[in-house]
């Protein structure tokens, strides 16, 4: 299921967006699969990303639940670094 997200990551825009996430935005993201609940691990660039991927796996058929562990890049305390967990 862990790769199958990441092509979809990949290959879909989310609802709302015609945009699709690149190759390098998601080279330093892991995804964990089990029972339908994802963990996202590693790190991104910008606050938006790290909520455009959770959004986006929350989507996708046969996920009931999102542990999102990524962090930003060089954030400071100013950035929300903070682990979400959503259904």
């Amino acid at each position: 299921m862990s790769n199958r997200i990441r092509r979809q990551l990949m290959n879909t825009a989310s609802p709302g967006s015609t945009a699709k996430l690149t190759p390098k935005q998601l080279q330093h993201v892991r995804v964990k699969a089990a029972n339908g609940e994802v963990t996202l691990s590693g790190s991104v660039s910008t606050p938006n990303e790290k909520r455009e991927i959770e959004a986006r796996v929350k989507e996708m058929r046969g996920v009931s639940g999102v542990k999102n562990q990524l962090t930003i890049k060089g954030a400071g305390s100013t950035t929300d670094n903070t682990p979400t967990t959503s259904k």
